[in-house]
């Protein structure tokens, strides 16, 4: 772990760095993912195109660049357009429900069956980890991969070559086995912070949960989402490991 940090390594490599937050009781994270994700929503009215920052079965919420785009919108403000989530591109109407510093918190309504069953085949955990890609890395102490709906996979190794911490963050859920902590599941909540942009990621400061203990159904959804990635079989049987313990 000294090598570690005592090395040279881009700050923004270091993902999910804990400072626990002494106001709120939860730990302070920050969470790179990519500027321009897969999934996206045009707006029928003007033809313009947001990133969505957040996928859920019941709402999703847009990504805002500056504060400009984000004075267009206001809560209760509904809004038609078309949802495009890997190959599928559905109709859907929703309304504003909040706003923060670039997002805009929304709600699905008059939810289609189409979009239920969307929904479904989305975040199915075999989807989730089929979808993970590999994102080089700037340093070769991590190894990133980024999936559908801001699903990110991290393993983190020392100078020696082995691993000490693997990271999924899905669903905005969170497992984490790491040497010091053991295996630790929770939630990720995102505080009314500015994203800052680096390059192709935005880095988002989330805070991070804990479950009192650790909960099965999420620990269960992140075995399979690791399984069905496309990982070689060393790194998977290692981090499938870590989640067993």
């Amino acid at each position: 772990m000294k090598d570690l940090k005592n090395s040279n390594i881009n700050s923004l490599e270091v993902i999910l760095t804990q400072a626990p937050d002494p106001n709120l009781g939860l730990e302070r994270r920050q969470v790179p993912r990519m500027s321009l994700g897969s999934e996206q929503f045009k707006m029928i009215d003007t033809g313009r195109v947001f990133s969505v920052a957040d996928l859920s079965r019941t709402g999703l919420a847009l990504w805002t660049s500056d504060a400009s785009e984000l004075a267009e919108f206001s809560v209760g403000m509904k809004l038609d357009g078309t949802l495009k989530a890997r190959a599928e591109k559905l109709s859907v109407q929703i309304q504003i429900r909040n706003l923060s510093k670039n997002r805009v918190g929304c709600e699905f309504l008059g939810v289609s069956s189409a979009l239920t069953e969307a929904c479904e085949r989305f975040f199915d955990p075999v989807s989730l980890g089929q979808s993970l890609k590999p994102i080089p890395s700037l340093d070769g102490h991590m190894l990133w991969y980024f999936g559908i709906s801001g699903t990110h996979l991290s393993l983190r190794r020392l100078n020696d070559g082995q691993f000490d911490q693997v990271t999924l963050c899905f669903l905005d859920s969170l497992v984490q086995w790491d040497a010091e902590r053991g295996l630790q599941s929770g939630r990720l909540v995102n505080p009314d912070w500015q994203s800052e942009l680096r390059g192709i990621f935005r880095l988002d400061t989330l805070f991070f949960k804990p479950d009192s203990s650790m909960d099965k159904e999420r620990l269960g959804i992140a075995k399979q989402v690791l399984l069905n990635s496309h990982l070689s079989e060393d790194v998977k049987g290692w981090g499938m490991r870590q989640f067993s313990r």
